[in-house]
């Protein structure tokens, strides 16, 4: 039964991410992080995403920016080797708390537009703060939309270009706990991993197909209602 309700939420969770690229990867930590311990929660969120993303960005490619994803991939370099000098654990009130609070951010207009990612030095940036939030919180779509939501981009390259970047940071993820943990998986079959590793590749075709039906400017508002409510929630449950 476990490992049918995982594929479950594998598979809406991908197809978000999917069709706004965006708020999946968000939803499907708060339901792991809530019905599994954190280190499997975090593991396991790691290899879905990477799985997820790096099928999404495949499926994109032609559409991926890479003036913006060069900077960013080392910016992510950069924040990897400093947090190897650091002690520390999520908690599960800290995460949810976090990915709460982040999509309010986007809504002061001129933050929003100063975290611009196709400004200079910004990708960089992101790629740092992103990092660090996804380590030290468990995930980070939230900091990351902010970087995107304002940015002159249609929808493809806003999905293909955070897929690329996403599906390495979330594999850098995975190293990072895995050796925190010393390399176990508690109580998780081998089952439950082969759906989180397969079970993206459903939600990405059926995602691109959603994706493939809305507007740039339809776009962007569903992805703002989905962040604000899913902020909320969050917020409550980490209270």
């Amino acid at each position: 039964m476990e490992e049918v309700l995982i594929f479950i939420y594998v598979v809406i969770t991908s197809t978000i991410s999917g069709a706004t690229g965006m708020a999946g990867g968000v939803l499907l930590m708060a339901i792991f992080t809530g019905v599994m311990p954190l280190s499997n929660a975090l593991i396991l969120h790691g290899i879905t995403q990477s799985t997820s993303n790096g099928f999404r960005a495949l499926i994109n490619y032609k559409h991926i920016r890479f003036k913006i994803v060069w900077p960013y991939l080392f910016g992510t370099a950069m924040a990897y080797v400093a947090l190897t000098y650091v002690d520390f654990r999520p908690n599960k009130s800290l995460i949810f708390i976090g990915l709460g609070l982040m999509p309010f951010v986007s809504l002061i207009k001129s933050v929003g537009s100063l975290f611009d990612i196709t400004k200079k030095g910004r990708s960089f940036i992101c790629g740092v703060v992103v990092s660090l939030n996804q380590t030290l919180i468990g995930v980070s779509g939230g900091v990351l939309d902010i970087f995107y939501i304002t940015a002159p981009l249609d929808r493809f390259t806003i999905v293909a270009s955070k897929s690329f970047t996403q599906a390495i940071g979330h594999t850098c993820k995975i190293i990072f706990y895995l050796t925190i943990y010393k390399m176990e998986l508690l109580n998780v079959s081998n089952t439950s991993i082969l759906i989180c590793i397969f079970a993206p590749f459903i939600g990405g075709v059926v995602g691109k197909k959603i994706l493939k039906k809305c507007s740039d400017t339809q776009f962007v508002k569903v992805v703002r209602v989905v962040m604000l409510c899913m902020g909320v929630s969050l917020i409550y449950k980490g209270l």
